[in-house]
């Protein structure tokens, strides 16, 4: 689905040195910012793994445990030096959007991201393109103590090799969980890894399900991008 409407900031297309997507504002009319309209890739930039991440309470936590999906623990501070490489290795700046957390990652959607979002029907969306459910678990960082809150993860990988390993029922929780409206997503474009994945992160803040989405999120081929819901 190709995406022409937008009310959001949108990244330049351009994917620039290791593989990672250009930080600058795509101009207006063009998937790409002003340079790189005068000097256009050979292709835009494009991802081949998805990761969408989002945070759940006790009631989900029991959901997806019923389902199968596994607890983890997550070292933050190892993560976040690993962030913090990256960006080094790319001659980025690693504050530029907190000044806790390092990322060497572009925001697609600007440091604000896109707000009242769906992700409705997004994951069948990317199955029935290619992309293979390769993972979920849920995770509590080992840097926060409520026992009453966790992330989910799911990543999504397109390769025509790859098996999905996750159940038809924990797909099932998942349509759930993001057929609600959230109040910002932010997807993360970051560059290519050394196993040649290039990987994209869906953050999804504030789960509102009582509150009707004014957009959806949609994949754009690869660029994201955000629709306005007819009703």
């Amino acid at each position: 689905m190709n995406a022409t409407q937008t009310q959001v900031r949108l990244a330049c297309a351009a994917p620039i040195e290791k593989g990672a997507r250009c930080r600058h504002d795509a101009a207006e009319g063009s998937i790409y910012c002003k340079q790189h309209q005068d000097h256009p890739p050979t292709k835009p930039y494009q991802p081949n793994t998805i990761i969408v991440k989002g945070r759940v309470n006790e009631k989900w936590i029991k959901r997806f445990a019923a389902a199968g999906v596994p607890m983890k623990v997550r070292n933050e501070e190892a993560i976040n030096q690993r962030h913090g490489d990256q960006a080094e290795a790319l001659g980025r700046k690693s504050h530029v959007y907190t000044d806790v957390l390092n990322d060497g990652g572009t925001p697609v959607f600007g440091k604000q991201g896109a707000q009242n979002v769906s992700m409705s029907g997004s994951l069948n969306e990317l199955i029935g393109i290619g992309f293979v459910p390769v993972d979920c678990h849920m995770f509590r960082r080992d840097d926060k103590k409520d026992e009453f809150m966790a992330m989910v993860s799911v990543t999504l990988r397109f390769d025509e090799e790859v098996e999905s390993t996750v159940p038809d029922e924990v797909l099932s929780v998942l349509d759930q969980y993001t057929d609600s409206n959230f109040e910002w997503i932010h997807v993360w474009a970051n560059e290519e890894k050394d196993d040649k994945s290039i990987p994209n992160t869906i953050n999804l803040v504030h789960r509102r399900p009582n509150d009707l989405p004014e957009y959806k999120l949609v994949y754009n081929n690869g660029l994201w991008n955000v629709v306005p819901i007819t009703r």
